[in-house]
């Protein structure tokens, strides 16, 4: 991982390189006292992350953020900010950029770049990739989805104040109310407010359905049918993993992370339609005539399926682990066999829609076989006895959902 630390102040910039540095990971850190410098050192040399300080100057920033997008769009960028402007920065970035409020913690600048450890960049082609990262392509992680996530940090927020930062955007409102009447929740009496909403379809609902609309609406025109069909499925495959966890009797916070991931577990489809375009489309269309599996074609022609490229996504934006694991997962029956409840019931309840025309154990005997291991032995037979009994239950545990779900 090499790194490069911009920031005009000789203090600040040093203070930073010195909290990387105490971590002890093997990170090569440079620094840049300018854009003009950082620029240059990003032609020389392959970083994988910037780590710059903004001024107040917006359309500085602005233009060198866009130059690293545009020329490096494999370089993650960490953008420690204030309050000055923050609002033009937000709207004129893309996803390959993540921004810290400032003063803030060494930790969170540590646990940003480690984020940036776990993408999956070696994996997807160039192709996929300067797709993701192209700002008429893919949104920058939503204004009103970053002001939530920083009032929900305050130990005193209220549904009233996530409330009144919904009320700026009628057709997210309008949303929001359309799912809490819905029969997902099937609530007694009508909710005709945002703040009654907020209460009753949780903050983690709202932070999804606000990431969901962002991208669902983010595809170009052209591709509408294909985007109604992975949008109406997300909902269905949402309803029924909810449903799934009410049955489990699972505590409010499960069933709405199941939920959550739901609604979102195929917005790599949507990426990749953005991406792409006409060529994912025929993608679908030999899937849906049968021809063959999807997620192997995706492979072969992006070097990740829909699952990876939608955690990948998610990643980016920096939502919670579990949610990004439960979408990267939604069709490895493997590591679902070991993973939350939640995570399990949308690979269920995915399945389930599908027709469970798929059949997981040869996915789970396929993994053994192409997961290498250096235990002896007697390891090996004591991780694969783990294994089979977490697989065992599993496939017993979807077999049992669907049976609930034809009753339903």
């Amino acid at each position: 991982m090499k790194i490069l630390v911009v920031d005009p102040d000789v203090d600040e910039r040093h203070a930073l390189v010195a909290n990387l540095q105490e971590q002890q990971e093997p990170w090569q850190i440079d620094q840049a006292v300018d854009d003009g410098q950082a620029l240059q050192q990003l032609t020389q040399s392959a970083f994988d992350v910037v780590v710059s300080t903004v001024s107040d100057d917006t359309f500085t920033n602005t233009h060198f953020l866009r130059s690293v997008e545009a020329r490096f769009p494999r370089v993650y960028q960490i953008i420690l900010t204030g309050n000055s402007d923050r609002g033009t920065l937000l709207r004129s970035t893309g996803p390959m950029q993540r921004y810290l409020q400032t003063p803030c913690q060494g930790s969170q600048l540590v646990e940003a770049i480690r984020r940036v450890q776990r993408l999956p960049l070696s994996q997807i082609s160039a192709r996929v990739l300067e797709a993701i990262n192209a700002a008429d392509c893919i949104p920058p992680l939503p204004r009103v989805l970053t002001e939530v996530n920083e009032l929900v940090q305050q130990d005193d927020w209220s549904n009233t104040q996530v409330a009144e930062l919904l009320e700026h955007d009628p057709m997210l409102c309008a949303k929001i109310l359309q799912l809490a009447n819905s029969a997902a929740f099937g609530l007694a009496s009508q909710v005709s407010e945002i703040e009654h909403a907020v209460s009753v379809i949780g903050i983690e609902t709202i932070r999804s359905l606000i990431m969901a609309q962002t991208l669902f609406h983010s595809a170009e025109s052209g591709f509408t049918q294909q985007v109604d069909a992975i949008m109406s499925h997300c909902f269905d495959v949402a309803s029924l993993a909810r449903q799934l966890m009410r049955h489990e009797k699972a505590s409010l916070h499960e069933t709405n992370a199941a939920f959550t991931a739901g609604l979102l577990h195929d917005v790599g489809k949507v990426v990749l339609l953005n991406a792409v375009g006409n060529d994912y489309v025929e993608l679908l269309g030999k899937e849906s005539a049968g021809n063959c599996d999807l997620r192997e074609i995706e492979f072969a022609a992006y070097g990740a399926n829909h699952a990876e490229v939608g955690g990948y996504l998610l990643d980016l934006w920096a939502v919670p682990p579990d949610l990004v694991c439960a979408v990267s997962w939604h069709h490895d029956a493997y590591r679902c066999a070991a993973a939350e409840r939640s995570t399990q019931a949308v690979f269920a309840a995915n399945w389930i829609l599908c027709g469970a025309n798929w059949d997981v154990l040869p996915d789970l005997n396929n993994e053994r076989q192409a997961t290498p291991t250096n235990e002896a032995a007697n390891g090996q037979h004591t991780i694969y006895e783990q294994q089979d009994a977490e697989v065992a239950s599993f496939v017993a545990k979807l077999e049992a959902w669907r049976q609930i779900a034809n009753e339903i």
